[in-house]
Order: structure tokens, then C-alpha cells, then sequence
């Protein structure tokens, strides 16, 4: 029986098969006929070379360096960056020649560097992005703010200006790649026309509450300019003037209401009571000034030294010089003034009806429709008052849910990472369905998982919100109720403290206390548990004999 019949009964191959493996792998010849010498190729011992891209070549060189070699390539780099030289190939093989003996090629360094992660590209040295922690503290600032006055009862109004244009069209359309001329030759247009000129503007300015636009708080100015920057027509004489008509028609609509009126940081909204010097100030306007407060100056200064004099005095009293009219026209009246934090219009919930308002407005707005012409049905102060009152039908709901949603979401971002892993760890250990929420029933326990020891009033008040205890809730509405926890939360007594109160159950002094009494005490005294929370909290505490040792019972509840 030959060796390939006998492999093929072996294994099963057939015997084509096995021939051809055993002719490609050993591909034995004759090398001479006379002698009978035969040659032999053998395979490969080897791994089977594969194709190998650049990346990975790259990747090989720089990994099959030791730690030493790269560390060192990566401070020559370092120090070329330092120095504000260019880094070049031919630069760093030359720095690298004093600490490496033997001669490295450039080819052999543009790899490596590859393989490093460098790549030659555009210089940009923000290696992330992060908030400016003034801008942290003011948004903190503003949720502390905004939610010590919201269970305080207060109505919220939220102010902003926004702009119209006579020609503005929607700048987004399905759009054919065919050039200019096939469209004409094929007998079609050349697409969606832009407007040449934008036209007139108007600048709209309102407010919003809870149930929609305020009722007359519309104002609509015609425009002057044609460019695209609205904030050049609008000064402080407008909306100090805007503001004293809203706060007289909030005033009538709401006589017994607390009023809290929410707007942004724009200069027009914040200008001073008094007109401060500033570096434009003339030396007479100046000495004017000084002069009106009685500060005392040399008369013979120049004047950048009168300007600094004058400087010197208004900051030693920032808060009686810079107090702001629209601060004290709301004062006057009762209303809470309170400022969105910089760089976070996101934060009002006009802006939501502003984009579905120029969204309405793009539909139905003609370039040739006259401004001043009001009994157009087309005409936009008509049109953007007649979508205003559309929205205010049904905006309430869909601003108040958009609105508490971005708020929550910026409670979460507010918080440190260690803070939402804990969370998340929480919620998943009383997650029951894999949706990442807890029932508004679990709050309570979930508080104190957190190390928050909320009463059970506290806790009923913050979820008076939902009258199904069985709702699940996520985060993000999680969130909140931590946050007004952490705030008012009560400065917990040490294991000593904790210790000692029990030891009055304590009869015999043995350092145990009953179950039984401990049960009893727990879910009839004080801030009563339920039963299943009691079982909670006495699992896994080794009974002895009916009994529990304080010491182990206080540091489970501390832990």
C-alpha cells in the first residue's frame, strides 16, 4: 500500500488531495537522472509571512525599542518643543547622535516616530476641552439660585431679543450635483435661490412663563441696519424701557404672585445707575466726576492719573457705583432679578420657541412683503404675532419639560466623576428591570446608599411630585433631589455619639441591645421605618441569642 493511499484511509482525504499537498509542500524533482540524486524542497519551519501595512511596520520598530530608547526619543522631541525649534527628522537624528552610538537612519527614525504616535500635522496645543472654572462656580451658582427660589413658590419669566429678516429663507434644501449648465441644458432650474440682500430687520423682544408668551410683553422694532449683528441696534434706553412696560403688565396679570424675571449677561441688560470712567473719559468729564464725589486729586495730574484715582475710589465700593437700573427698577417692585451664567443661553427656554418661531417664519415670509405695512397678512410683525399666539396654545408643556430636562442635565454635569459613578453604581444595584432607573418608592434608600439621611418628610416633599410610587425615574431626575439633599443635609454624629444613644437600651451593659426592642424602637419612634427597611438594615448582623452588638450595628450604619 503506498504512503498516500495508506494517509488517505488515515484521515479521510481524498487521495487528489493529499497528492497535491504532499507535490506543493515537498515539490520533489529529480535533480539527476544518471545517478539518481533527487532534491528536495522542504516547507518553510517558519510562521507563513503575511502582508504587512505601514501602520503596523511602524507600530513593530517603535515596540521592538526598549523603554529606555523610547523615552529617550520622546524627551528629545519634548526639549525640541521647549526650545521653539522645528522638529524635524534631521533634527532629532542629530540630538539623538549624542546619546546613541551607532549611526540611525532616517528612514528607520521616521517609522519609529510613526510608531510613537507622532504625526506632522497642524500645531494646536488645546489637548482638551473643559469649562473655565469661573464659569463652573457661576453655574453652580445659578442652580442653587434657581432652585432655593423655585420651593420658595416663585414664578419664573425668562426675557430675551431676537431678530427677524425681510429676506431670511431656509439655507438647507436636497440640492442636485449636476453643474449649472447640464440643469439648464436638461430644462431645470438652478435650485432654491438665495436672497441677494437680506433686507430690513425687525428685532423682537418678549417673554415666557410656564403657561406660554406673556400676554402684551410683545415688542417688535424696526431696524435700521442690513448686517447680520442685531446687538448694535439694541441699547440699554430699549430694554430698561421694555423691562418698566413688563414688570407694570406682570404686575396686573399676577398682583399676589412672587416674580422671579430670568435674562442674560448682555451689556444692555446690566448698565450702571451712575456712567463710570472708562479710558475714553476726557480730563474734564474726569475731574467732572471727581469733583461730584468729592475725591480728593491733584489738580496739576494728568489725566490717566486722575482716570486711576477715579478707578481706585470705585473699586473700594463696587456695590454702591455699579448698581445696575434694571436691578433697581425690579427691586422697586418686588421681583427677583436673577442672570442666566455666561455662555449658557441654553439655559432659557425662550430660545426653544425663538428657533420654531424663525422656523414658521421662513415658510411664510416674502422679500417683497413692505415692514411697514401691518394689514398684510404677510407681513412679519403680523405674521410673528400671529405664530406667537399659535405657540402659546401649545408651548407650555413641551418649554417645561425641554427646560426642567437641560437643567437636570447640567445638575449631572455639574457633578465630579466620582459622584456619578457612585450614582450609577446605586442605581444599578437596585435596578430590577436593566433600564437604568429606580422607583420614586426606592429614593429614600437610595439617599442614604449615598450617605444622604434624609427624614421622611424631607423625602415626601421631594417626591410629592409623583403620586405613583411606583414611577421609575432616571439620572437626570434623580439628580435634583440630591442636589437639595447635599444642601440642607445635617452634620452626621460620630461612631462614639451614635454608640453612646444606643447604650441606653443597653440594660446589662453588655454592649448588645435586643432585636426585638431595636425593631420596635426603629418602625414605631421618631422617623418610623417600614418593615421591609428594617429587615434591610438588620441583615447580615450576626445574631447572637436575639441579640445585636452595638458597635457592629453603628459602623453598618455609618459605613
Amino acid at each position: 500500500m503506498s504512503p498516500i493511499v495508506f494517509t488517505t484511509r488515515l484521515t479521510g482525504i481524498g487521495i487528489k488531495t493529499v497528492r497535491e499537498i504532499v507535490q506543493g509542500d515537498l515539490n520533489i524533482a529529480a535533480r539527476s537522472v544518471v545517478d539518481g540524486t533527487f532534491w528536495y524542497k522542504m516547507p518553510s519551519c517558519g510562521l507563513k509571512t503575511q502582508n504587512v501595512s505601514k501602520t503596523e511596520r511602524w507600530r513593530r520598530l517603535a515596540a521592538a525599542l526598549d523603554e529606555q530608547t523610547r523615552n529617550l526619543i520622546v524627551r528629545t522631541i519634548d526639549d525640541l518643543h521647549r526650545s521653539e525649534k522645528p522638529v524635524t527628522v534631521a533634527n532629532v537624528i542629530e540630538a539623538l547622535t549624542e546619546d546613541i552610538d551607532h549611526p540611525v537612519g532616517r528612514t528607520t527614525v521616521l517609522g519609529i516616530l510613526h510608531g510613537l504616535g507622532y504625526g506632522y500635522k497642524k500645531i494646536d496645543n488645546r489637548v482638551c476641552l473643559y469649562d473655565d472654572p469661573r464659569i463652573v462656580s457661576a453655574r453652580k451658582m445659578y442652580i442653587e439660585r434657581i432652585d432655593a427660589l423655585r420651593r420658595q413658590g416663585y414664578s419664573f419669566y425668562y426675557v430675551d431679543e431676537t431678530w427677524c429678516f425681510k429676506g431670511m429663507k431656509h439655507r438647507r434644501d436636497w440640492c442636485s450635483n449636476l453643474s449649472p449648465h447640464e440643469k439648464k441644458a436638461a430644462g431645470l432650474c438652478s435650485g432654491p435661490n438665495t436672497p441677494a440682500n437680506r433686507g430690513k430687520r425687525i428685532i423682537v423682544l418678549d417673554a415666557i412663563g410656564l403657561n406660554g408668551f406673556v400676554q402684551g410683553a410683545l415688542r417688535i422694532y424696526s431696524g435700521k441696519h442690513e448686517d447680520g449683528d442685531y446687538h448694535k441696534e439694541m441699547n440699554s434706553e430699549v430694554f430698561e424701557s421694555y423691562m418698566q412696560d413688563l414688570l407694570r403688565i406682570l404686575k396686573e396679570q399676577e398682583p399676589l404672585a412672587k416674580i422671579c424675571i430670568i435674562f442674560d449677561n448682555a451689556s444692555y441688560h446690566s448698565r450702571s445707575q451712575e456712567q463710570l470712567p472708562t479710558t475714553q473719559w476726557r480730563k474734564p468729564a474726569i475731574v467732572q466726576f471727581l469733583n461730584l464725589h468729592e475725591i480728593p486729586y491733584d489738580p496739576a495730574a494728568l489725566r490717566l492719573e486722575l482716570l486711576q484715582t477715579a478707578k481706585d475710589w470705585v473699586a473700594q465700593r463696587e456695590d454702591q457705583v455699579r448698581r445696575r437700573r434694571v436691578d433697581e427698577m425690579c427691586a422697586n417692585e418686588g421681583v427677583v432679578l436673577l442672570r442666566l451664567p455666561p455662555y449658557h443661553a441654553q439655559l432659557n427656554p425662550i430660545e426653544l420657541a425663538w428657533g420654531w418661531l424663525k422656523g414658521e417664519m421662513r415658510k411664510i415670509i416674502r422679500t417683497m412683503t413692505p415692514f411697514n405695512v401691518d394689514r398684510s397678512p404677510l407681513c412679519p410683525r403680523c405674521s410673528w404675532k400671529t405664530l406667537t399666539q399659535r405657540s402659546t396654545a401649545s408651548s407650555p408643556l413641551v418649554l417645561r419639560g425641554s427646560y426642567n430636562q437641560l437643567l437636570r442635565h447640567q445638575l449631572v454635569r455639574a457633578m465630579s466623576s466620582q459622584e456619578q459613578v457612585e450614582i450609577q453604581e446605586v442605581f444599578h444595584f437596585y435596578d430590577v428591570r436593566g433600564d437604568d432607573k429606580i422607583t420614586v418608592k426606592q429614593i429614600g434608600t437610595a439617599l442614604r446608599s449615598l450617605g444622604q439621611f434624609p427624614t421622611e418628610a424631607q423625602i415626601e416633599t421631594l417626591t410629592k411630585q409623583w403620586e405613583d410610587k411606583e414611577t421609575r425615574i432616571s439620572i437626570e431626575e434623580f439628580a435634583p433631589i440630591l442636589h437639595s439633599v447635599q444642601k440642607h443635609a445635617s452634620k452626621l454624629p460620630t461612631h462614639e455619639e451614635f454608640a453612646e444613644c444606643l447604650t441606653h437600651f443597653d440594660r446589662d451593659r453588655s454592649g448588645q441591645i435586643g432585636i426585638v426592642e431595636l425593631r420596635h424602637m426603629l418602625e414605631n419612634n421618631g422617623e418610623k421605618l417600614a418593615e421591609e427597611e428594617v429587615d434591610l438594615l438588620l441583615r447580615g448582623l450576626p445574631d447572637d441569642h436575639g441579640k445585636i452588638n452595638i458597635n457592629e450595628l453603628v459602623r453598618l450604619v455609618l459605613a
